[in-house]
């Protein structure tokens, strides 16, 4: 037996049939869920109105402005 795929033949050959597979005897308990986790609470406390100016920052740090 062939195929004709375009100008070419192809060969075909007969595939066995597999045999069909068993259920799973004991089906396995769905697995409790987790609680939810809380976020994070770095930022609560943080205030920008509190900080200093960015130039006050930028003087305190010790660099000097490029000439550009």
């Amino acid at each position: 037996m062939a195929v004709r795929h375009g100008e070419r033949y192809l060969p075909v050959h007969e595939c066995t049939v597999a045999a069909e597979l068993k259920a799973p005897s004991a089906v396995k308990p769905a697995k409790a869920r987790r609680a939810v986790r809380r976020g994070s609470d770095w930022n609560k406390d943080f205030d920008m109105k509190k900080g200093p100016k960015i130039w006050q920052a930028a003087q305190a740090s010790g660099s000097k402005q490029s000439a550009t």
